[in-house]
């Protein structure tokens, strides 16, 4: 039976389609069937804002910093962007959470405040980390 509520149920499906490749692909590393530093090296500059800028988004690096997690570099994820942790941590709450806890969860009056307060420390550290060292 569907939920009548506004949460669609199929992006939680794609979040565990995404976290299965995600282990799939960490797996092939671990085994040495792939090599995530070399696919690294191979991605053109997809962020539209850097190349017309110059500057790093508040996303630039998360590719990369995703691939470093699937070779087990944690450090190394960080350093491409720290943001990237956080946001495989969501993730993986929002995929393996069941259906009506995630319903009760996004319902939570908590929540948007929680959402606004970390979309002002992301724009804080973007402005402080990737953009004032400009000038």
């Amino acid at each position: 039976m569907r939920s009548t509520s506004s949460i669609s149920w199929d992006a939680q499906a794609w979040l565990r389609a995404g976290l299965g490749l995600g282990a799939l692909l960490a797996l092939a590393q671990a085994a040495g069937w792939v090599d995530a530093g070399r696919v690294v090296g191979a991605l053109p500059d997809l962020c539209v804002f850097h190349r017309l800028t110059g500057w790093e988004c508040p996303g630039c690096g998360m590719t990369r910093a995703f691939l470093r997690l699937l070779r087990g570099d944690w450090r190394g994820a960080w350093g491409f962007n720290p943001w990237s942790l956080p946001l495989l941590g969501l993730t993986l709450v929002a995929a393996l959470l069941p259906r009506a806890a995630l319903a009760r969860a996004l319902r939570s009056r908590a929540l948007p405040g929680l959402g606004w307060a970390a979309l002002a420390a992301l724009l804080a550290w973007w402005l402080a980390v990737r953009i004032l060292p400009h000038f």
